[in-house]
């Protein structure tokens, strides 16, 4: 919803998007009250990325073609990898910087590590950083993100990041957890 939220708020209803995502995304922007467009002969204004489990190398074709010709670079978040039970698969970061490449534009990025997103849910939630706790598995942007936007932080230690990182990162969450059930007070 920060994607759709952040576009409702910089562009007009029924700006013109080529989406790289789910299809869940695709749905959640077009309630946003944006276009989402299949070909490129559609008048297109922004390429929006996230993850996309069927990712053709003909998405990323196009995709970069678009951004290419100036079409704005929207991306929902840069997770490198996602966890799974079969282990570390390419996240949406993968695919914003395949195309930060091939394009040689830079991806606006909404959600973690900016803190707009966090921003938007203490809103949402009526509340303030200072008796906030975000709580995420990956330090570089659940951890990073909630920092830049004043909230306490707890990392839980069963999912992305491990403790020997932990040991490298400025300034550490607060709280470290094995698991999300330590945190249950």
């Amino acid at each position: 919803q920060a994607t759709g939220i952040y576009l409702q708020s910089k562009y007009p209803t029924g700006t013109g998007l080529y989406v790289i995502g789910q299809p869940s995304l695709r749905k959640t922007l077009e309630g946003f009250g944006m276009r989402v467009c299949d070909t490129v002969n559609d008048n297109i204004e922004v390429v929006v990325v996230s993850l996309d489990f069927q990712l053709s190398y003909e998405k990323l074709k196009i995709a970069s073609l678009l951004l290419q010709s100036g079409c704005d670079f929207i991306g929902t978040n840069s997770d490198r990898t996602l966890p799974t039970p079969e282990g570390f698969i390419p996240g949406s970061g993968t695919l914003i910087g395949a195309l930060e490449i091939a394009s040689g534009k830079k991806a606006t990025i909404i959600g973690k590590p900016e803190p707009l997103l966090y921003d938007m849910a203490l809103k949402r939630l009526g509340t303030s950083p200072s008796e906030t706790l975000a709580i995420g598995d990956r330090l570089e942007t659940d951890i990073a993100g909630a920092q830049a936007a004043g909230i306490h932080t707890a990392l839980v230690l069963s999912g992305a990041s491990q403790i020997e990182e932990v040991k490298n990162y400025n300034p550490p969450p607060e709280i470290i957890a094995q698991e999300f059930s330590e945190l249950v007070f």
